[in-house]
């Protein structure tokens, strides 16, 4: 019984921390994840509204010390790039069908785009990978030829760029 209490009291602690991002707006979420201080293990209840914040800080690449991995990933890619994962955020977006939950999906293992080489091997996208990816989802979400979100959710903008999440 003496064991079950740190356990109890390590759980209470980590979903206490959890709910405090709850609450976080896009410019909130986005101020923590640059400056570091984001370290929760889901990412918070942002919706489609939230995209244009997020997105309009996508393209000011930097490293950020933490970020959220999927709890079944052994992979902890540090520092993660703002870019990566603010775009990982936008793809969350997009994969979400469940606005009550309150959870967002995490789109992939981890906050990293991934390629083919010419030899076939994966490889991490790079510095020019992420322009691309920033353009294709900047486009994607400014497509006006789709009128509703439900619409958009159905295009995953990297499609036809070979990037895709780790």
């Amino acid at each position: 019984m003496k064991k079950l209490l740190p356990l109890s009291a390590a759980l209470f602690l980590q979903c206490s921390e959890e709910l405090s991002f709850k609450n976080l707006s896009a410019e909130q979420f986005v101020e923590a994840v640059k400056n570091g201080q984001y370290d929760a293990d889901v990412l918070p209840p942002l919706q489609s509204g939230d995209i244009t914040v997020l997105l309009s800080h996508a393209g000011q690449n930097q490293d950020v010390s933490s970020f959220v991995v999927s709890p079944i990933s052994s992979y902890l890619p540090v520092p993660f790039s703002l870019t990566e994962s603010l775009l990982w955020t936008v793809e969350a977006i997009r994969l979400d069908n469940d606005l009550t939950d309150k959870l967002l999906p995490l789109p992939s293992l981890a906050p990293k785009l991934r390629k083919r080489d010419a030899q076939g091997q994966l490889t991490f996208a790079n510095e020019a990978d992420y322009v691309l990816a920033f353009q294709a989802y900047n486009a994607w979400w400014e497509d006006t030829t789709i009128s509703t979100f439900e619409e958009k959710q159905k295009i995953y903008p990297l499609e036809n760029l070979g990037l895709f999440w780790y």
